[in-house]
């Protein structure tokens, strides 16, 4: 029978995760004493910016890179952008719930594993062939037990960042006046999509289309017409049910909006009143 080790392995229910991982390097000799004695140097900065590290994206991700302008125009779009994010990190979130719960259980097994493989071994003479194997079997065994502690650990950091990004969201959609409301998606899409549309025009058209296939352009300058369709229409049905209600609460009718001129859009510069120039094959 041999001694057994006291293997140190990272605790999920500590945060002195780099010491512990440090202990493993140690253990496993994988490295030279001059890199270990250096990585020991500096484990107290490794320690807080393992848990200071983001896995996933900053606020001001969240708010410049994806919540832009030009693809989310209107709070609205923003707003159910916000909702699209929130969901997949909420969703990742009790996945991970799911996985860990099972990780525990499992290492349970792995605990009871070793502890069985142990007493096989010591039922072996010592020194044999047959000992030898069943001595192997013990460590290979640990090392499962050691491996799936420290995904505990990594699966603990994750879903403290999935925490704060969903929570981040939710402070940024409680940031936006909206026009549309939270309960349908859809109603502000024909003015959002029109916006966007009209952006990137806008954008290609100040860069001469350069680079821009007939296809694109044509696609493009379609989807801004469609939507612009789409949006006159929607504030048609809207100005409709608002003269509705007026009249059955009885309220004075409105009167009828006419329709908005080419002078009350924005304006646009005299490369967007102009179009795409012509593609060059």
């Amino acid at each position: 029978m041999t001694e057994e080790k006291d293997t140190q392995v990272p605790d999920p229910s500590t945060r002195d995760y780099v010491e512990q991982s440090l202990a493993l390097m140690r253990e496993a000799s994988i490295l030279e004493p001059l890199g270990l004695q250096e990585l020991e140097a500096i484990k107290e900065p490794l320690e807080q910016r393992f848990w200071a590290g983001q896995h996933f994206r900053s606020e001001w991700e969240m708010r410049n890179s994806v919540l832009t302008d030009t693809k989310f125009p209107t709070p609205d779009a923003k707003y159910w952008q916000s909702v699209r994010e929130q969901g997949v990190h909420f969703q990742e979130l009790v996945m991970l719930c799911y996985e860990q719960r099972k990780s525990l259980q499992l290492l349970r097994i792995d605990e009871a594993s070793v502890t069985e493989l142990e007493e096989k071994r010591d039922l072996v003479e010592e020194g044999t062939t047959a000992w030898t194997k069943a001595d192997a079997r013990v460590e290979i065994k640990k090392i499962d037990l050691e491996r799936r502690r420290f995904q505990l650990v990594q699966m603990r950091k994750v879903a403290q960042d999935r925490v704060r990004e969903v929570l981040t969201w939710h402070q940024i959609m409680g940031e936006l006046s909206l026009k549309h409301g939270i309960e349908s998606y859809e109603d502000h899409q024909p003015e959002s999509y029109y916006l966007r549309f009209r952006n990137q025009v806008a954008q290609m058209d100040r860069s001469g289309w350069e680079g821009a296939g007939v296809g694109e352009v044509s696609n493009l300058l379609s989807l801004q017409q469609m939507s612009e369709k789409s949006m006159q229409a929607q504030e048609k049905e809207l100005s409709a049910a608002e003269q509705q209600r007026r009249l059955h609460t009885g309220q004075p009718i409105a009167p009828q909006t006419p329709k908005p001129q080419k002078a009350d859009l924005p304006k646009e510069s005299s490369k967007e009143k102009k179009g795409p120039k012509p593609v060059n094959w």
